[in-house]
């Protein structure tokens, strides 16, 4: 039984050890020059600091995003370019393309933990097109479509009714 109580007080408690303590009420950041500062409010107290001739970095919690290493950022579909309808739908749901160029669109059907259902890949010969999605094999709850086109990537939400 002594076993057991010890493994379990040492389970519990280096769990805490690693855990994050603070939250952040608020942040930013921005650009100066060619360097980019990010900054959050709420970080824990400092830890420790390593620096060399031109960098200083602090320990804490917050993580930058990522960014592309070639610079190209994907730009989103803007909504006068496409539209999904009726949402929520029981049975079908329609895209609507109002695209100014030809090209090949991909659509990702996701269930709500991010498996991919079914991919629909569709040459756009004039931009503006319509095609349907059969859901009613679906059961009822929420979906994702993942549309890209030409560079272009939205996700979507639709709801599936009975």
């Amino acid at each position: 039984m002594q076993k057991i109580k010890l493994s379990l007080f040492l389970l519990f408690s280096s769990a805490t050890l690693f855990g994050q303590s603070t939250l952040n009420a608020t942040g930013g950041g921005g650009t100066i020059g060619a360097n980019t500062y990010d900054y959050s409010v709420g970080e824990m107290s400092l830890v420790s600091t390593f620096s060399s001739a031109t960098v200083i970095v602090t320990q804490g919690i917050l993580q930058p995003q990522p960014i592309s290493p070639t610079g190209i950022q994907s730009s989103a579909i803007s909504k006068d370019q496409l539209q999904i309808y009726p949402n929520p739908g029981s049975t079908i749901v329609y895209i609507q393309t109002s695209f100014l160029t030809a090209g090949q669109i991909t659509v990702a059907l996701l269930d709500a933990i991010g498996r991919e259902l079914k991919y629909y890949e569709w040459p756009l010969n004039n931009g503006i097109e319509k095609h349907a999605i059969d859901m009613s094999h679906l059961a009822q709850g929420n979906y994702y479509l993942n549309i890209n086109f030409n560079e272009q990537q939205n996700t979507y939400k639709i709801q599936k009714i009975n």
